[in-house]
């Protein structure tokens, strides 16, 4: 979804709660996965399975949607690696396609990539590379048209979202709360890691 920056409604009669971060304004109180938190164990995981070149590809409206969480974890961990060479991230928007992927592909050359939905791994078996043997894979999101992931990646439950949109919601309802908060409150949901043998396993 598009990120909607701002909403004009006379939000002072109603409880109000943001599923997701596609709404920028009015800051009401939202509930969300929590990329952070996800990719912190994703990297810690990556590791295990002797994955020293990771590299991250999304294109970048979505990185904005969820406040660069992706990004600034995905950097975090580089300057926790200390590497001597770090990888760039492949970030694009109007310019993200299979020739502009593949020079940096080509260029930075990861043992691993992290992206969304099934796209990159679409591009890389085109070109005859072998998921997991040549290159990892790892999906972060599902795609937006897309109805399954067909790689490893983290279980987005819209069930779980929704129920803790509710007892929000309810527990508003139940101490007269209306309008828009003061301070923002966050509820942040962890996802579970779905293994389909696109990253190489952990050596026993």
């Amino acid at each position: 979804p598009t990120v909607i920056p701002h909403i004009e409604f006379k939000w002072n009669d109603f409880a109000v709660v943001s599923i997701g971060y596609t709404l920028k304004d009015p800051r009401v109180d939202r509930i969300g996965f929590d990329h952070g938190e996800n990719l912190v164990r994703l990297f810690h995981d990556l590791e295990e399975r002797k994955y020293r070149r990771v590299g991250l590809a999304l294109r970048s409206d979505f990185d904005d949607r969820v406040t660069h969480l992706p990004t600034s974890s995905y950097l975090g961990h580089q300057f926790d690696q200390a590497l001597s060479e770090s990888l760039p991230i492949y970030m694009e928007e109007k310019n993200w396609n299979k020739t502009s992927f593949f020079k940096w592909f080509s260029k930075n050359k990861p043992d691993c990539i992290i992206t969304i939905g099934n796209e990159v791994g679409h591009w890389l078996r085109s070109k005859n590379l072998r998921i997991p043997e040549d290159i990892g894979v790892f999906s972060i999101w599902g795609g937006l048209i897309e109805q399954t992931v067909k790689y490893s990646h983290y279980n987005v439950s819209l069930e779980m979202l929704a129920r803790a949109a509710i007892d929000v919601i309810s527990d508003r309802l139940n101490s007269n709360t209306r309008g828009i908060p003061v301070l923002r409150r966050s509820i942040l949901i962890s996802s579970e890691l779905v293994d389909l043998n696109s990253v190489r396993p952990i050596a026993g």
